[in-house]
């Protein structure tokens, strides 16, 4: 009897002591002070009774802790509370918490020399910086924020942004800040300015930075409410500007209106919640926090994450933070309880723990020395794949894997109240591919338009129209009258006025003349295209300086001629023709293209096309407040093509001085039909001072785009007008005035001063028709000279009346003489020149008779 009872006894003990499971101890550390982490004690007291009433989960072991270490966020006081929570006896086998970056790095500096895990579930905390991987992370690392801010400004086309980081005792705003600037620096994104802002700052003292309008706000809520407070008050917010908030802010942020927050010292007063409402209506809300895919769907711990967060919604504010904090407890239990099966099964191949130091124990033996647990342990929290409440959770070397971030935008409702709208995702798998949900668009997300990032606009200045449409006018008119003088030379080229100024180089003049005026067209067309501007920059000079030569080298050459005829006449000097003048006006011609073709050819004289800002007109603003960089178009000419530049008017400059050394050389000759030294005078003093104005313009004006094609073209419609007037309209005055011609071989002396007396030479046969029509100007000139010779005289020599009526008489022969020979100098050349000859010899002979009868 006594021996069944106590069998009976022994096995009663034997089944209480199973049915009793043995403690597993984990520390877990968190600020207890913070806004994130008061009520996380809740959360996990709430996974712990799920856990540990799973029958399928450490059936043999109770998970527990002995109450929060507070952390404080800083290094000594996380290391004091890990000191302190993790004696020699019992064991712990992980540790949750951290939260704060500083004390989570000196934590996960630390825990792989005990062998112990480090599982935490807030935000801000940096991936391992040691070989062994024993921090694993609920909330993904910060480089996914990154990736979806870097996403969310390339799809709109946002080069710039400004960060605004809040300074406190925690590092985590300011470590976000670093990680972003960097990644958007490799993405060419300008992080225009990173605003630090401290609790004692002024609202009044903070400046936002120049030219941006999009923002990001790395501050905590109560700091980003009073920021978008002050927004209001400065009207920086949607449509013209976007302000980007984390995803872990509560729903009621901007209502919140804490008679505690020092954040900011708000001098500006308190804004109302429609303001604010206001304010926040279109910002961007970048959700980096994990959540689950379906809120219906069963987790592990049995419940769905509706009724998750609609039971912990009273606990805290935060409600990703409980759903974080309760996976990191499932967490844990799932990696232990997997260690358990392998230390059971004894089958530990394929984890790299197995030539580490140490037994293959229960967890309840686990000890900081045995590197084999500690490894295994590792090696299962890596191998986690379940679904939670923040949705899938996976481990990659420790980092929470991601594979999509959510885009949401706070958009006013019709009853006033701010929701939050999911509009977007980004996909972290897939080079971080941004893409909208479903009925979303840019057009639904920003109806207005989508906001300026606030990079200054450049607007390519073209001529005013005020200078355009008069010039064209005046440009045009002087196209017209240069046909007019076209016409004028076609249809009388026959008449003596005309034919004296040799029509067929007219034709140059009048070419030369559409060139000009046709090329302010080309200057002033307001056309900002860039190919446009590289064609005038590169052709400008051609129409400009070839159609001047083509102008003026007419006129040079008739002035050459005609002191060619006059200077040092013999009876052996060749006639000119006009295909020698031709040729002459076709060489000048020549040498100024080649000039100007090599110009545009030669890589190296080619002048560049610049854009610079118009020094004329100031910068302006957008309808969306957006600086307007107002620019221009320069043609810049460096070394090689500055000189070659110069060349090409020192150039046109020797063709000026051989026309004022020709016009003096002839200004002595009396025939106004060919006398055009007062004319070319003018012509030369007018465009000489437009050719200077226009050297001096093209060298020191250039950047001033309005003012130089004001003067520039301006004088090349001056200088071509005076030149085309100068050249025709004294022959259309001369045709109108004297239509049969009889009058234009009169001298410009008739009172009887110096005339020049030269002998005129034999003239060949093959003479051209305007050489005969000079010669003949000269034979008239000699009897006007006769004429008035005889008048001077006569009256003297009273006395001898028989020498006076031989004078008188020869006199009359020699204009007898004289009229013969005119009549055939305008029928035929040839039979002019033998009437030439045949009445210059009466002419010598009287004169000297009539000075023999004088003395």
């Amino acid at each position: 009897m006594k021996k069944a009872t106590l069998l009976l006894w022994l096995t009663a003990a034997a089944v209480y002591v199973c049915a009793v499971k043995s403690p597993l101890h984990f520390t877990v550390i968190a600020p207890v002070e913070s806004e994130l982490t008061p009520t996380i004690a809740p959360v996990v007291d709430l996974a712990l009774e799920r856990i540990n009433s799973d029958v399928s989960i450490l059936s043999q072991h109770n998970l527990e802790h002995r109450g929060i270490q507070h952390s404080r966020c800083d290094r000594r006081s996380s290391l004091d509370a890990f000191f302190s929570e993790v004696p020699p006896e019992p064991v712990d086998v992980a540790v949750l918490g951290g939260t704060c970056s500083e004390a989570t790095v000196v934590l996960d500096e630390i825990v792989h020399y005990w062998n112990i895990s480090l599982v935490s579930y807030a935000p801000w905390t940096p991936a391992s910086t040691h070989d062994s991987v024993s921090h694993f992370q609920m909330y993904p690392p910060i480089e996914n924020l990154v990736h979806g801010l870097t996403s969310l400004l390339r799809h709109y086309g946002w080069e710039r942004i400004s960060i605004i980081t809040e300074e406190e005792e925690s590092s985590r705003f300011l470590q976000t800040e670093e990680a972003l600037t960097t990644e958007l620096a490799n993405q060419n994104i300008s992080v225009n300015m990173t605003t630090r802002i401290e609790r004692s700052m002024k609202l009044t003292d903070l400046d936002y930075g120049s030219d941006v309008h999009i923002f990001f706000l790395n501050v905590r809520p109560q700091t980003a409410r009073k920021l978008m407070c002050k927004a209001y008050t400065d009207g920086m917010h949607y449509p013209r500007y976007v302000w980007i908030t984390y995803g872990w802010y509560n729903d009621n942020w901007h209502r919140a209106q804490s008679s505690t927050d020092d954040a900011l010292e708000d001098v500006s007063g308190q804004c109302t919640e429609q303001q604010l409402s206001k304010a926040v209506n279109g910002a961007i809300i970048i959700q980096h926090y994990p959540t689950a895919s379906d809120e219906n769907a069963p987790t592990i711990s049995g419940i769905t994450p509706k009724e998750f967060h609609d039971g912990t919604a009273d606990l805290q504010e935060h409600t990703f933070l409980s759903a974080l904090a309760y996976d990191a407890m499932w967490v844990i239990a799932i990696a232990l309880n997997k260690t358990k099966n392998m230390v059971n099964n004894g089958d530990i191949s394929g984890t790299g723990c197995e030539e580490l130091e140490g037994d293959l124990v229960e967890l309840d033996e686990f000890s900081y020395r045995n590197a084999k647990m500690g490894c295994l342990i590792h090696y299962s929290l890596e191998k986690t794949d379940f679904r939670g409440i923040s949705g899938q959770v996976q481990f990659n070397n420790g980092s929470r894997i991601q594979s999509a971030l959510k885009i949401l935008q706070y958009k006013e409702s019709t009853s006033g109240h701010l929701d939050r709208i999911n509009i977007a995702s980004v996909n972290i798998n897939n080079d971080s591919e941004f893409s909208y949900v479903r009925d979303e668009s840019d057009d639904t997300v920003f109806p207005g338009g989508v906001p300026p990032d606030g990079t200054p606009v450049k607007a390519v200045n073209v001529q005013p129209l005020w200078l355009v449409i008069p010039y064209y006018t005046l440009s045009t008119f002087g196209i017209v009258f240069a046909l007019v003088c076209l016409l004028f030379n076609v249809v009388f080229r026959q008449r003596r006025i005309v034919r004296l100024t040799s029509p067929n180089l007219n034709y140059f003049i009048v070419a030369g003349a559409v060139f000009l005026y046709g090329s302010i067209y080309f200057r002033l067309a307001p056309s900002p295209n860039e190919i446009y501007q590289h064609a005038r920059c590169n052709l400008q000079a051609i129409l400009g300086f070839v159609g001047y030569v083509l102008c003026f080298a007419p006129v040079l050459v008739k002035m050459w001629r005609v002191y060619y005829i006059f200077h040092n006449p013999s009876p052996n000097k060749k006639a000119v023709k006009d295909w020698h003048l031709t040729a002459a006006v076709l060489g000048f011609v020549g040498i100024i293209l080649f000039m100007a073709i090599a110009s545009v050819a030669i890589p190296q004289l080619r002048p560049d096309l610049i854009l610079r800002p118009d020094e004329e007109r100031p910068e302006g603003k957008t309808d969306d407040g957006v600086t307007v960089n107002k620019c221009a178009w320069e043609c810049y000419n460096k070394a090689p093509p500055f000189i070659w530049l110069s060349l090409e008017f020192v150039y046109m400059a020797v063709l000026q001085v051989a026309a004022v050394v020709l016009a003096f050389k002839t200004r002595k000759v009396k025939i106004k039909a060919l006398n055009d030294s007062k004319a070319i005078t003018a012509i030369i003093y007018t465009t000489g001072i437009v050719l200077a104005g226009l050297a001096i313009i093209t060298f020191t004006l250039n950047s001033f785009i309005v003012v130089t094609e004001l003067l520039f073209s301006g004088g090349i419609i001056l200088a071509t007008t005076v030149f085309v007037s100068f050249v025709f309209i004294p022959k259309m005055r001369g045709l109108h005035s004297d239509p049969k011609g009889r009058s234009i071989f009169e001298s410009t002396n008739p009172t009887g001063s110096t005339i020049e007396t030269a002998r005129i030479g034999t003239i060949k046969s093959d003479d051209s028709q305007a050489t005969v029509e000079s010669l003949t100007a000269k034979i008239k000139e000699l009897e006007t000279e006769l004429s008035n010779f005889k008048v001077k005289f006569l009256p003297a020599e009273t006395t001898s009346g028989e020498s006076s009526e031989p004078l008188d008489q020869h006199s009359h022969k020699g204009e007898t003489t004289s009229r013969e020979s005119t009549q055939p100098l305008d029928q035929h050349s040839h039979k002019g020149e033998t009437t030439s000859r045949e009445s210059t010899q009466p002419l010598d002979q009287h004169s000297r008779k009539g000075e023999t009868t004088s003395r």
